[in-house]
């Protein structure tokens, strides 16, 4: 299976975004004195920050084909070779 690869940038922003969602994550959890406004500040980074990822993620994704594969060659009733592929392999994924 071969993908198409990612730039060095969309890899830095991605992995800027996941800390940051994971940061989120952890902050609205968390509990202190000052309780209600930390987490909603968590709350808000965490949001925020799963709609930039979700974004990237679905602009980064490639369109899927088919290439051709080897079949199993038959008979048919017709004296004709016919092909049955034995899976469908996909590509650009």
């Amino acid at each position: 299976m071969q993908q198409t690869p990612m730039k060095r940038n969309e890899k830095i922003r991605m992995g800027v975004k996941g800390f940051f969602w994971t940061a989120g994550l952890l902050i609205a959890g968390s509990d202190g004195n000052y309780m209600p406004w930390v987490n909603g500040i968590g709350l808000l980074l965490f949001v925020a920050s799963s709609i930039l990822l979700a974004r990237q993620t679905v602009n980064a994704g490639s369109t899927a084909g088919t290439s051709d594969c080897s079949c199993f060659y038959g008979k048919s009733g017709i004296k004709k070779k016919q092909g049955y592929p034995l899976m469908l392999p996909v590509r650009g994924l």
